[in-house]
């Protein structure tokens, strides 16, 4: 019952409950070791709210919706209104931000660490805790601390604060001190991300497969710092990839090598239409390829590639079966 009831807002409440919640308790991470790094190898920044404000995010929302109503057995609004009534608040009408860490890339779930933006309510959050099995509740450092054990043997924390400007937030970690520790920094929140995106990842530590491996240990010995965006632009999805180098000879070799590669797939074309068995769909793939753009500014090299949302709908409604 609690998973029907949760399950409508997979599109937008459901990446809240997801990344908080589903995705941390269904994982069991390893152990956190007392020397594990500080410093996150990964760090992710969700703008929510600006997802489902996308045409692809609403209409991905949309198709939950249908989704989970047709299970639930009741009419999309009926399943909406259900989840509002769960959550203690609209999901769709609630501002709202997603910060992730992320300690070892090899090993996400170990150490991970999250924190979610509210900026009005966070309704019944705390509440449906208590349906999740395994659950406790402790006392450490003056905060109420929420520990769930779903599966009997790994734990995982959460706990609720608010800051100075009233903003609504919910800390989850894999571990009670990374929990703790987020709480102490008060690191994660509300973010600005640019206008039209609504999603940031930033590469602070590559794989150690990456520094082992050649040739991309000489690749990770050109950068300093990767970060990668997503967001909307008119009906276009726009995707950056941005490489900074220590110096404007590295960046220039980046840069040939970004256009060098491009260059390359696109000699591949009837290899392309093969593998993908689609004519269309592989005509689609080389026009997106040709459009990409590989600019340089001193120390930075920007990849940036166009995908028109149309062609990422047809996808998803054929080969995905969603009903968009």
């Amino acid at each position: 019952m609690f998973q029907k009831f949760t399950f409508p807002a997979i599109a937008r409440a459901g990446a809240i409950l997801g990344c908080l919640g589903l995705s941390i308790l269904t994982c069991p991470p390893k152990a956190v070791s007392a020397t594990e790094p500080s410093e996150p190898a990964v760090s992710i920044q969700v703008d929510l709210d600006g997802f489902g404000k996308s045409k692809i995010g609403g209409l991905l929302i949309q198709a939950g919706t249908k989704i989970a109503a047709a299970e639930m057995d009741k009419d999309p609004d009926e399943a909406m209104s259900a989840v509002v009534e769960a959550l203690g608040f609209d999901p769709l009408k609630q501002e709202a931000r997603l910060a992730i860490d992320v300690l070892d890339i090899e090993d996400p779930l170990n150490g991970l660490t999250a924190v979610l933006s509210l900026k009005n309510s966070t309704g019944n959050f705390e509440g449906l805790l208590l349906a999740v099995p395994g659950y406790k509740s402790l006392s450490q450092e003056d905060r109420v601390i929420h520990s769930l054990s779903p599966d009997g043997r790994a734990s995982y924390f959460i706990a609720f604060d608010n800051n100075a400007t009233g903003e609504k937030r919910i800390f989850a970690a894999a571990s009670l001190e990374g929990l703790l520790e987020k709480l102490r920094t008060q690191s994660g929140g509300l973010v600005a991300l640019p206008k039209g995106q609504f999603a940031n990842i930033q590469l602070l530590s590559p794989p150690t497969e990456m520094i082992e491996e050649t040739p991309l240990a000489a690749l990770v010995d050109l950068l300093q710092a990767t970060s990668v965006s997503i967001g909307e632009e008119g009906n276009d999805l726009v995707i950056r990839i941005s490489l900074t180098a220590d110096d404007e000879e590295k960046a220039n070799q980046l840069q040939q090598l970004a256009q060098g590669v491009i260059a390359m797939v696109s000699l591949f074309k009837e290899e392309i239409s093969q593998e993908l068995d689609d004519e269309e769909t592989a005509k689609q793939m080389l026009s997106v390829i040709k459009q990409i753009k590989v600019q340089r500014e001193g120390a930075n090299v920007t990849v940036e590639t166009r995908v028109p949302e149309q062609t990422i709908i047809n996808f998803l409604r054929e080969e995905a079966e969603l009903p968009l």
